[in-house]
């Protein structure tokens, strides 16, 4: 699908009220990390070295949406708890194949964050999924080119998986006569990304789709490049996707970001439509592109792999529907919005002083205002429209009432009352 070209917004008071008033459920672009020693041997020298991989959704990268490494990224917690209390849906996507959604969940909870195994969709999981509701027939194998949550996921589907990490150590023999035996019962093929992958793996998945009848090839994800470290890019599942892809003159089916299959899963799970979704990621090429190809709304978070300079570059034709430095923008713009209404049940009350008219009446509709510096008065105003903005000018409106420069010297916190 071709991305639209239509310039981003930059989130703000105004837009971020009507962004959560037309959304009913929020995807969030989630990363995970995890550490492994690799043990570099040459005539001079032995040692080890430990690589951080913090898997992005959507490069397996450190920088990402919710966390980097293994810190949240300042105020994630409080949003994700406000969006919640609006009755937001809250769905967290990862390309992170290496990850089940049970060790993704431990993560989580890790980190102080309360997410179900089931509001966690990865790529790994896809790709079991994908199997499911195509009836993989129960008799045949799958061969695991990758990371340990594709075995697990592939496992709690009922499938029988081989491969994966277990196959990191095998060495492929090149011999006179010797002949590369491979299980004649494998009907796909799962690829991710894997750090261990080797000579003998390639080949193993080469002969299973080459020779196997029928033998499905499925890619998590084509991820070009993934932030291993904090320094540098490192390849990512793509290139080893592409070697599958040369030596079988076959192209994938691919289950992960920017591909709308788990879109189209999550669709039928929780009964949602994309016009009334927004997804919400680091990274264009993969975040925010399956987001449009779904039909969401799309919010691009300047936290992780995209910077402003990349968003603006004319060469980028992804364009998001808005964009803010972090997630965290959400709950700082609707806190200086505050616009709760409520209703003030059989009182008459002289607001502000103004005059000894400014009388309202039963259930009229009030902007609710209340200082976060300890005083014990909120401050209620009369609607006076949908913005912040509309909120200041009614403030310089009223003589003598130093209004404005109260209302922007005080940090607010938000009140939920309901109508």
């Amino acid at each position: 699908m071709e991305a639209t070209n239509s310039n981003p917004e930059l989130l703000c008071g105004v837009n971020a009220k009507a962004l959560l008033d037309s959304v009913d459920a929020f995807l969030f672009d989630c990363d995970g990390s995890h550490s492994r020693s690799f043990l570099i041997f040459s005539p001079f020298c032995f040692f080890s070295f430990s690589i951080d991989f913090a898997m992005n959704t959507s490069s397996d990268a450190i920088a990402g949406v919710i966390w980097k490494g293994d810190k949240l990224i300042d105020g994630t917690p409080e949003t994700l708890e406000m969006l919640r209390s609006m009755g937001k849906k809250l769905v967290f996507v990862t390309n992170n194949s290496s990850k089940s959604r049970s060790q993704n969940a431990n993560k989580f909870r890790s980190l102080g964050l309360s997410v179900s195994q089931d509001e966690i969709f990865s790529s790994s999981f896809a790709a079991a999924m994908y199997l499911k509701v195509n009836q993989f027939p129960p008799e045949k194998k799958v061969y695991v080119i990758g990371g340990e949550g594709i075995l697990q996921e592939l496992q709690l589907a009922g499938f029988t998986a081989l491969g994966g990490p277990a196959d990191g150590e095998k060495m492929a023999q090149w011999k006179s006569n010797c002949l590369f035996e491979h299980d004649k019962d494998v009907g796909a093929v799962v690829v991710g990304l894997d750090p261990d992958i080797n000579y003998y793996k390639l080949q193993y998945g080469t002969l299973c789709i080459r020779e196997n009848t029928g033998c499905l090839f499925i890619a998590t994800n084509r991820d070009s490049v993934a932030h291993m470290t904090h320094l540098q890019e490192w390849p990512g599942a793509g290139c080893i996707v592409g070697a599958i892809c040369g030596s079988t003159e076959r192209e994938p089916i691919v289950v992960g970001k920017p591909s709308t299959f788990m879109m189209d899963f999550l669709l039928q799970k929780f009964n949602l439509s994309t016009s009334r979704m927004c997804m919400v990621g680091d990274r264009l090429d993969t975040d925010i592109l399956f987001g449009q190809n779904a039909g969401c709304k799309t919010l691009l978070v300047l936290s992780g792999v995209t910077t402003k300079s990349i968003l603006d570059d004319p060469s980028n034709k992804i364009r998001p529907d808005y964009y803010t430095s972090k997630v965290s923008d959400i709950l700082g713009l609707e806190e200086k919005n505050a616009l709760q209404f409520i209703r003030l049940e059989h009182r008459q009350e002289n607001f502000l002083k103004r005059s000894t008219d400014d009388y309202y009446d039963t259930f009229y509709a009030f902007l609710f205002y209340w200082p976060d510096n300890g005083e014990t008065d909120p401050i209620i105003l009369p609607k006076v429209g949908g913005s912040g903005a509309a909120l200041f000018d009614y403030a310089e409106g009223v003589p003598n009432s130093g209004l404005t420069g109260y209302l922007l010297d005080l940090p607010w916190r938000r009140l939920w009352a309901g109508a």
